[in-house]
């Protein structure tokens, strides 16, 4: 029983939600590759039903979690065929998006997300330095930024970086980067603390010197997407989801909905 749920919290729920539970013991294999609104189709409830019987049996990160457990409970020596195999490489990779968003989550500090917000309000001007592929996160925060009435640019070349001294007392510069460990987002940072403006970093990993210089710091977790050969990179979603954060902040309160 994939759900192991116990019989006294069975009896709490809904007779809708008894029927996905027991669905789902039922036809473990299959809905190993259900997505919730297929699930739902199949037991004739709601995808609100099917997400709320799956968290009251255990699983927070709702089908998501469930999938990934029942791919890694099925015994190796049991014969797969490679629909069974693909369906748990699938599942692999979408478990490390689950993990990403949970543990970022659960790494931000609310207070921080508050302090960052008063750095954008307060600055005369957004200097954005991002490197590599954490430029398109960062080009995405710009837009969003420059729509809600804010004045940001993006510096994402590192001879820029070292060239200019674009940044202000009156500045705030926005560092994105998964690793942070480029030593020409030290510099600009050093350059920005040296007039006094504050540096705002939003990274996915801890304990560079980078971290030491910011004002604040936001720590996503991040995962490798592949690690080959052939490739290797590390998934940007933390900052997306940080980013996403402020903006959203920003935003609601520009419009009125948090009625300042």
């Amino acid at each position: 029983m994939p759900l192991d749920l116990d019989s006294a919290t069975y009896q709490t729920l809904s007779e809708s939600e008894k029927s996905v539970i027991d669905y789902i013991d039922q036809n473990v294999d299959k809905v190993a590759s259900f997505s919730i609104t297929m699930l739902a189709r199949k037991t004739f409830t709601s995808a609100a039903t099917v997400s709320r019987a799956i968290r009251k049996a255990g699983y927070p990160g709702g089908i998501v979690e469930l999938r990934a457990e029942i791919a890694s409970k099925k015994p190796n020596t049991q014969v797969r065929s490679m629909d069974d195999i693909y369906v748990g490489r699938v599942n692999e990779i979408l478990s490390k998006s689950y993990r990403e968003c949970i543990q970022t989550l659960d790494n931000i500090k609310i207070t921080d997300i508050i302090k960052a917000i008063q750095l954008i309000k307060k600055a005369r001007r957004i200097v954005i330095a991002p490197l590599g592929t954490s430029a398109r996160i960062a080009r995405e925060f710009q837009e969003q930024l420059y729509i809600i009435g804010y004045n940001p640019i993006v510096i994402d070349d590192e001879v820029w970086m070292l060239r200019s001294h674009v940044v202000g007392p009156d500045d705030l510069l926005i560092i994105i980067s998964a690793q942070n460990t480029r030593p020409t987002l030290f510099e600009i940072a050093s350059h920005a603390r040296k007039v006094g403006a504050p540096v705002l970093t939003l990274i996915c990993k801890e304990g560079t010197n980078l971290q030491e210089i910011s004002e604040l710091t936001i720590v996503g977790h991040t995962e490798p997407i592949c690690d080959t050969s052939i490739m290797s990179t590390t998934s940007r979603l933390p900052l997306a989801i940080i980013t996403r954060t402020i903006i959203e902040y920003l935003a609601r309160e520009g419009m009125g909905v948090y009625g300042i």
